[in-house]
């Protein structure tokens, strides 16, 4: 099995990644839709009546390392006003970490009301 995963080193002697074909595209995708898309839809489900799904966006910076941007209707939230429903992700056959993650968050429309008051206020000065 493992010799199977390894392929042999190129002439400068570094590994090569065995080349993506478009049938591993195709089984990514299903992936995405038989795991992720129902995961993050049950999540989705859980967000509380009064409060809206915030757009999270993950980053990964060479001097930062990784971390989370959240927003609504373009209005930057702190990660403390955010309340996270959980993670929906898609794993392939075999393999023990998941390929593709997303991040399900909510804010309550109230604290979302007060922030946007809050910048409006902000920019007005």
């Amino acid at each position: 099995m493992l010799k199977k995963l390894l392929t042999i080193p190129d002439e400068s002697g570094f590994w090569e990644h065995p080349k993506r074909t478009e049938a591993d595209a195709e089984a990514d995708q299903r992936c995405i839709r038989e795991q992720l898309d129902p995961e993050a839809e049950r999540l989705i489900a859980t967000i509380p009546k009064d409060h809206i799904q915030v757009r999270v966006t993950d980053i990964y910076d060479s001097l930062k390392g990784s971390y989370s941007e959240y927003d609504v209707d373009g209005i930057d939230i702190s990660w403390e006003d955010v309340e996270i429903a959980g993670c929906a992700t898609a794993t392939r056959h075999g393999a023990l970490d998941p390929f593709k993650s997303r991040t399900i968050a909510h804010i309550s429309r109230a604290r979302l009301a007060e922030l946007k008051e809050k910048q409006i206020g902000g920019n007005n000065d």
